[in-house]
């Protein structure tokens, strides 16, 4: 069973946080169906967010200060790990560490997926979405 929810903030925020979370599922892992992601959105030191695997669920972490774009895009970012993990795309660990963050093969990839992931969402989904929603001014505000 696939298991999506979000935490934090308002109401609203945590639904369209879910609505991404499985466009992203829906489009990019649909042969999964044994996942669990759990999104927290909260403050975050020294990052926009973060993504850590325990074993059961995926967990992570989104800037609750984000808004709007900066917001989808960095929760693609941490959803675009999720699936270098399941497709073992890259082998991420704490050898990685010692090379510079932004050297990363895996941040590299995340980073201009997490880009186009994000303007294909605004240019399809977010739109429709934002037309449903009266609410999604607290979002982009």
């Amino acid at each position: 069973m696939i298991y999506v929810s979000a935490h934090g903030t308002n109401e609203v925020r945590r639904k369209f946080t879910e609505a991404i979370t499985w466009w992203f599922i829906d489009k990019q892992l649909p042969r999964y169906k044994n996942l669990s992601i759990s999104v927290d959105i909260t403050k975050v030191d020294d990052a926009q967010g973060t993504c850590i695997y325990d074993g059961e669920v995926f967990h992570i972490e989104v800037d609750k200060s984000l808004k709007g774009k900066d917001f989808i895009e960095c929760l693609f970012h941490e959803l675009v790990h999720v699936e270098q993990h399941l497709k073992n795309l890259y082998e991420i660990n704490e050898e990685h560490q010692h090379i510079p963050y932004t050297d990363r093969v895996f941040e590299q990839d995340a980073y201009t997926r997490s880009e186009l992931l994000c303007e294909e969402y605004i240019n399809k989904e977010w739109t429709d979405y934002a037309r449903r929603s009266t609410k999604i001014r607290d979002l982009v505000a």
